[in-house]
């Protein structure tokens, strides 16, 4: 890697500077689509990139809420079966609410009230968003009977209610869950239970679950009430720590808070929502002059990803960088499923599975001269791991010396199971060149472009 490679990473640090003040016009160029062929789609004319939210996946550091590392899905043994299989429940008729607008309180109140009065019967009850937001109640005994009650009821408004039939009442499956609520915790890999009534079963979130623990779970109780989902922690790559990409040569894959693992070209060249052919970005453009409770920010809005079942698209603005997500239903509508505004997001090289990003910063207590050849660093991990010392898990360091820089990475082998986030310890460590410092800088080379280290943390 040369010179060259250094003068292209800060020509493009420039590019990204361009997007901050807006995007101009359109050119012909492709959209890089997941699950199909690249679709022809116009491009803005400057290149840019999107800034978003904090760059923590899950939850943040300081908070305490737990998070995990993703890992590979497998088919729950034992007679469960996966919650992705099980057929979600669905209105027959189409509701009238815009996306994210909830039912009229006095409405609700009426159906409230119903459900409070036929309890042994209760199935569940949510709002449809993938049609239109019908109410739809569920329950376990003459659906015909229950759906012209409750009509009657709301004669004279212009809800629209759907009754389906289950098999469950909501407090069976409460009763499991509470029977359940005992193998709570690492012993049995059991996260997490809730009840879905959409898919009227008892969800069971399991990681790196012993083997016959689903087995047992079966056993305890009918398994066609329950559902899992089960994840197993990933094998960090071997071999030594190869990560900082090669522009001249490569397109890495990049992200940040709010938007998923994308071409880093899909940042650096955005395309405008009015130039797109895509029913996900229709589907944003009747929302925005009312986006109702989701309350999506004024501005030009970009695709950054489209794939088969999901899509996100951002937006700069002076109040930050706004982020709005949406799925393919299964009646293969496209619906908002969420959104957010926050600081700028520097992208960064999205690593394998298994590996958590490391924050680097120099060690304000031996600040770097030109005739050193090592310097002195302090190392953060920056997802989620219960404040751990990050001991043997640090992998690295990647050096790549240039002659104008030096570039610096670091991974953290993620830990395994569930996390809390409480903030994690610093590091010291001492990294060496191949000849004195001179007046190259330090950067980062994870952040494209490479990020200059300070003393301060990110």
């Amino acid at each position: 890697m040369g010179t060259s490679w250094w003068l292209r990473a800060v020509a493009t640090l420039v590019a990204l500077v361009v997007f901050a003040a807006g995007c101009g016009g359109g050119n012909t160029g492709q959209l890089e689509t997941t699950g199909g062929a690249a679709a022809q789609f116009p491009q803005s004319g400057e290149p840019s990139a999107p800034r978003s939210g904090s760059e923590a996946a899950g939850a943040t550091p300081g908070s305490e809420d737990y998070a995990i590392q993703p890992g590979p899905e497998l088919e729950p043994p034992g007679g469960l079966v996966r919650c992705e299989d099980v057929p979600r429940l669905e209105s027959s008729v189409k509701g009238n609410l815009g996306a994210g607008l909830n039912v009229d309180d006095d409405v609700m109140g009426v159906v409230l009230a119903y459900r409070q009065e036929h309890p042994e019967s209760h199935g569940g009850l949510w709002i449809d968003r993938e049609n239109g937001g019908a109410i739809v109640l569920a329950v376990t005994s003459d659906a015909e009977a229950h759906r012209q009650e409750i009509q009657d009821r709301l004669s004279g408004t212009d809800a629209v209610i759907d009754v389906v039939q289950v098999e469950f009442p909501i407090q069976d499956l409460s009763e499991i869950q509470g029977r359940l609520g005992q193998y709570m915790g690492p012993e049995f890999g059991l996260l997490s239970t809730a009840i879905s009534e959409s898919l009227n079963r008892v969800s069971l979130d399991f990681f790196d679950p012993p083997e016959g623990t689903l087995k047992m779970i079966a056993e305890l109780v009918d398994p066609a009430a329950v559902c899992a989902n089960v994840t197993i922690s990933p094998e960090p790559p071997s071999g030594s720590l190869a990560l900082i990409p090669d522009l001249s040569a490569e397109d890495p894959l990049v992200t940040c808070s709010g938007v998923p693992p994308v071409a880093y070209s899909a940042l650096s060249n955005p395309v405008p929502i009015g130039e797109i052919d895509h029913p996900s970005a229709a589907a944003l453009r009747t929302l925005l002059p009312e986006s109702g409770a989701w309350e999506l920010p004024d501005g030009d809005w970009h695709a950054i990803h489209i794939g088969a079942d999901s899509a996100t698209f951002a937006v700069s603005t002076p109040a930050g960088f706004g982020t709005a997500r949406f799925e393919r239903t299964p009646r293969d509508n496209w619906i908002i499923a969420g959104s957010g505004i926050g600081r700028p997001c520097e992208p960064v090289v999205a690593l394998p599975d298994g590996l958590g990003r490391v924050a680097i910063r120099l060690d304000p207590d031996s600040p770097p001269a030109p005739d050193d050849t090592s310097v002195h660093l302090l190392v953060t991990e920056v997802g989620c791991a219960s404040g751990r010392e990050i001991g043997d898990a640090l992998l690295g360091p990647q050096v790549i010396e240039t002659g104008e820089a030096v570039l610096v990475a670091f991974a953290a082998i993620s830990p395994v199971g569930p996390a809390n986030c409480p903030g994690n310890p610093s590091t010291p460590v001492t990294v060496h060149l191949s000849q004195p410092l001179g007046r190259r800088t330090l950067n980062d080379g994870l952040h494209i472009p490479p990020k200059p280290l300070t003393v301060d943390a990110d």
